[in-house]
């Protein structure tokens, strides 16, 4: 034998590679490991857009999996905020204190304790230190963090909510329909509306799935400061935060849509377990205690269920754009 291991070509060749792929431009991260693309012009381009579609799908089914993986550590952390939760709703609910402030209190401070709690489990190799304890000065800045994404994605639907006013008002047979809207009964109405020959109502539903797509893709792409304030213990401005997900902004965009199905999938199958228990307690199947306890209950593992997934995907994004080993496909 001669040369040793440089005369040993597929170790040069491996040896070759590791160091390209060191040397990639940080732009190129979303499209590591993706789909090849070989072709040329038109080809290139669908070939290229169906990356960008993998990739989002990707970044959901990682965190769907990661949910998987981390099953008794999801159970262990969203259980106890589920049983707060119902049990403060049902005690509501029998008061008739229907306009309390305590279940948003609570949704404040089980949102940021659920998320720091998941980051911290799943990306432990991207803490700056090893120490998973939390800290009224973590929760402070998390909940800080959120409340300001929170506070820029409302701004912006309430924009867009005054715009669809405006766009109703000047559009015939759109009576009522305003407030069917923020009942969540749009869509009905729309599919409705397209039945009878009626445009107009169907357009103001097409604007209002834009506006809740932009507002989802808005939270994605800003909402990166959350997990690294988490990881990191560091301040990053929202601005920032965008920035650094310039490279998934594509992908992003195709895992916001597969968010919206997901939750209008929840929401669904919610309204229809209230309707259940509506004819169950019209039938007087159940009493009245129990009509309040399962719906405070679903209510409570809606949100829960929303919170995990919602911190899943943030720190699947970060997971992504961070350096973390990407897992094999």
């Amino acid at each position: 034998m001669f040369g040793g291991d440089a005369g040993y070509r597929p170790r040069v060749r491996s040896a070759y590679c590791e160091r390209v792929y060191v040397h990639s431009p940080r732009k190129d991260i979303a499209y590591i490991g993706g789909l090849p693309v070989f072709e040329k012009g038109r080809v290139a381009s669908f070939c290229k857009g169906l990356d960008v579609v993998a990739d989002g799908v990707l970044i959901f089914t990682g965190a769907v999996r990661a949910i998987v993986q981390h099953a008794r550590f999801a159970v262990l952390i969203c259980l106890p905020w589920v049983v707060i939760s119902a049990a403060v709703s049902f005690w509501l609910y029998r008061a008739e204190a229907f306009g309390s402030p305590l279940i948003p209190l609570l949704d404040i401070v089980m949102v940021p304790v659920i998320a720091v709690l998941w980051h911290r489990h799943v990306l432990p190799e991207m803490m700056i230190t090893p120490d998973l304890r939390l800290t009224f000065g973590d929760l402070g800045r998390y909940t800080f963090k959120w409340l300001l994404v929170s506070f820029l994605v409302g701004l912006i639907a309430v924009m867009g909510l005054v715009v669809l006013g405006l766009a109703m008002s000047m559009m015939p047979g759109v009576d009522g329909w305003f407030a069917a809207f923020l009942d969540g009964a749009w869509l009905g109405l729309s599919f409705g509306a397209l039945r009878d020959g009626q445009l107009a109502p169907l357009l103001v539903g097409a604007l209002a799935v834009l506006l809740g797509f932009v507002a989802t893709y808005l939270v994605h792409r800003i909402s990166y400061v959350l997990p690294h304030g988490a990881l990191r213990r560091e301040t990053m401005s929202l601005r920032d935060g965008y920035r650094r997900t310039a490279p998934l902004a594509g992908p992003l965009a195709v895992t916001s849509l597969i968010v919206m199905a997901g939750m209008a999938a929840v929401f669904g199958v919610q309204v229809w377990l209230g309707e259940v228990l509506m004819q169950a307690y019209d039938a007087d199947k159940i009493s009245v205690a129990r009509f309040d306890l399962w719906t405070a209950l679903i209510e409570a593992v809606s949100v829960v269920l929303q919170t995990l997934i919602g911190a899943a995907l943030l720190t699947e994004i970060y997971r992504r754009i961070g350096g973390a080993p990407q897992p094999d496909r």
